[in-house]
């Protein structure tokens, strides 16, 4: 488990069925982005040829059906601190490098320092 602050923000990705490669057919749906306070120092990270890369902006994934996801919106453009798993990105729908499936997310006015984080596959 990891905890990140940072600001939330919805930002429109492509989706299926080919997640961009077809514009006039595939959909688009909205995503959360947590726009991190520091750089996340992520060790193995997918992007880099030395294992090493730091992101400021990591992808929010929610379990379908958690009580989290009507808090969501209401979190929009709010510093907020979550916590969860962070994860390689193996999804289509990944955006980011490493996304952080959430168990838990508040409002709060605390800044955590950056972090170094070891990722692994779902």
């Amino acid at each position: 488990m990891l905890s990140l602050s940072g600001i939330l923000h919805r930002q429109l990705f492509w989706g299926s069925p080919n997640f961009g490669e077809h514009p006039e057919t595939d959909k688009r749906y909205l995503g959360w982005i947590l726009h991190l306070d520091s750089p996340l120092r992520v060790l193995e990270g997918p992007d880099s040829s030395d294992g090493d890369s730091e992101l400021r902006d990591i992808q929010i994934r929610i379990e379908y059906g958690s009580p989290l996801n009507k808090n969501m919106e209401r979190l929009v453009m709010r510093h907020i601190v979550i916590t969860g798993n962070v994860l390689v990105a193996v999804l289509p729908s990944d955006n980011t490098p490493v996304v952080q499936w959430v168990i838990a997310a508040q409002i709060s006015d605390k800044h955590l320092t950056s972090q170094c984080v070891r990722v692994h596959n779902n």
